[in-house]
């Protein structure tokens, strides 16, 4: 499955084609230009998330889908779009799931997307429910201060969490903030140079969190060390951690003062947000 994602539908994404793998088929998340730009394998169907089902890039991603003869489904939070317009009058074979929105106070947290979405993956993997509880629990502590550069590490289901903390952080102006994983993270490259001021926002699930233990043990004291963890493996703990991790999350932003729905963005940034792809 190809999961077509851009901007705050990544991280349901991410966590849609960790449910597809442990189900037993292959997955993987692209951007709408590199899914247009690379071969199609045999065998492939294309998931498309979109909050409003207007963006001429998903569009454009799922027109070239549809045109090369992969089954294309799309989840969307506004029924009424052109891309649910599109997949329905393409075939029997392609579906649209339209999922309600959080209301305009979860927005700017990006919420209003990313947890029905990942929501409506639980359900289709795992089945059953209520998954309410998954959302239950506490903020996890922060360090002292304000970060100047923040490192996200996790593997597994934890990885888009981590990728969730530092899309956030980069969105909000809290921080710069970069990705990766714990052996990768080792060859250097992504430390800020003065390594007191970076936070290492550490993402563990499970048996995972005994080797990160061990990794700890190896940082100098002056680097500020955030644990978002869980002791479980599995579709619920995987939610779980997410929404702690975006409680938490919010927590920093509150006391940066920083939010995305205040964040000024220049005037040039969102004319190439507007600009097509067959333009670009």
């Amino acid at each position: 499955m190809a999961i077509v994602a851009a901007g705050g539908t990544e991280t349901a994404g991410a966590l849609w084609a960790r449910f597809h793998e442990r189900a037993g088929q292959p997955a993987w998340v692209t951007h709408p230009q590199d899914f247009i730009s690379r071969p199609i394998p045999p065998g492939t169907a294309a998931l498309i998330l979109s909050t409003s089902g207007r963006h001429h890039d998903l569009l454009g991603a799922a027109r070239h889908a549809l045109k090369s003869g992969v089954p294309t489904h799309v989840v969307v939070t506004a029924a009424r779009s052109p891309l649910v317009a599109l997949v329905r009058d393409a075939g029997a074979e392609n579906a649209s799931f339209t999922l309600p929105t959080l209301g305009a106070d979860a927005s700017r947290y990006d919420l209003h997307c990313t947890l029905p979405m990942s929501i409506l993956a639980a359900h289709i993997y795992e089945g059953g429910g209520p998954w309410a509880d998954c959302f239950e629990g506490d903020p996890i502590a922060l360090p002292a201060g304000l970060p100047a550069d923040v490192v996200t590490l996790g593997v597994g289901l934890a990885r888009p969490v981590a990728l969730d903390f530092a899309q956030k952080c980069r969105e909000s102006g809290v921080a710069p903030a970069h990705v990766s994983e714990l052996r990768q993270f080792a060859h250097g490259g992504v430390m800020a140079v003065r390594p007191e001021h970076t936070w290492l926002v550490c993402c563990a699930m499970g048996q995972d969190r005994g080797y990160l233990d061990r990794y700890l043990t190896q940082i100098p004291e002056n680097v500020a060390v955030l644990r978002l963890e869980t002791s479980g493996n599995g579709v619920r703990s995987a939610l779980n951690l997410l929404a702690r991790s975006m409680m938490t999350f919010a927590a920093l932003a509150d006391r940066a003062g920083q939010h995305p729905d205040r964040n000024r963005f220049p005037s040039w940034a969102s004319k190439l947000r507007l600009l097509p792809l067959d333009q670009a």
